[in-house]
């Protein structure tokens, strides 16, 4: 299984690692006896039973590659850069080709919620795939709103759009 691509940043005092929004990452989860995993670059989902070792390839989603440009980059460093002193951070955009497709990945009693990555001005959506029928939904919420955990139709998630500080939101959503 792939891990996270980090970016590097120094410090006077130390070097970290880290790994960032807009670089290559790894998402999983469990759901009873399997584990699920896809790469934010690839909208392919893997799976393997953990009692077996069974391996099986979702591929419901043909989702396209995000090409980065510098208008785009220009753009999300406009809308969710702080105070300037970010420089470092905002420096990945200029080296790479594609941006991520997603940005959390949950799995629950066979659906998998994925969201993705969002675009600056656009509503957050979160896919909604059934792994038994191969059926695709989706539900749209405010952008800063990041889903964490599924219980029925009830998604709890933690959104960031309060100055500072993060409140822990619940949405309730329905078949139309």
């Amino acid at each position: 299984m792939p891990g996270h691509e980090r970016q590097k940043l120094e410090r006077p005092d130390f070097v970290m690692y880290t790994p960032h929004q807009y670089l290559h990452r790894t998402f999983w989860d469990i759901d009873k006896d399997w584990f699920y995993f896809l790469t934010t670059d690839n909208s392919t989902i893997y799976r393997v039973h953990l009692e077996t070792g069974e391996e099986q390839v979702i591929s419901t989603l043909n989702l396209e590659k995000r090409v980065n440009s510098k208008a785009f980059a220009e753009l999300l460093i406009a809308t969710y850069s702080d105070t300037g002193n970010d420089d470092e951070y905002w420096a990945v955009l200029n080296k790479i080709d594609f941006l991520p497709l997603f940005a959390s990945f949950i799995v629950e009693t066979n659906i998998i919620y994925l969201t993705l990555l969002p675009t600056p001005g656009i509503e957050g959506i979160t896919l909604v795939i059934d792994i038994e029928t191969e059926e695709v939904k989706y539900f749209s919420h405010p952008q800063e709103f990041v889903p964490k955990a599924i219980c029925g139709n009830t998604v709890y998630g933690i959104d960031y759009r309060v100055d500072e500080s993060y409140q822990i939101v619940q949405l309730e959503f329905q078949d139309e």
